[in-house]
């Protein structure tokens, strides 16, 4: 998991506006994301779990609400100001 599919996850989110949203925000639950940026709920849920994988989210699930949250940590920003990186 840690290229093939990380690296373009990690730009395609940077470019959709996602990681900086989330950066700005703190944190925000999957259908507000899937919401506000147009995203297919499934795809996007996967894709940020592949960031918590790496230790870049941290991801709260509150089963009571139907609740899937995803919050910036220590690793964030400094991960996600690299994604550019994975361009090429």
């Amino acid at each position: 998991m840690d290229g093939l599919v990380t690296a373009p996850i990690s730009y395609s989110l940077k470019q959709a506006g996602i990681t900086q949203f989330l950066l700005e925000n703190g944190s925000s639950d999957l259908k507000t994301l899937t919401n506000k940026f147009n995203a297919n709920d499934g795809y996007l849920n996967v894709g940020l779990r592949v960031f918590c994988s790496q230790g870049w989210l941290t991801q709260a699930v509150d089963n009571s609400k139907g609740e899937v949250v995803f919050k910036i940590n220590d690793s964030s920003k400094i991960a996600f100001d690299h994604f550019e990186l994975y361009k090429e």
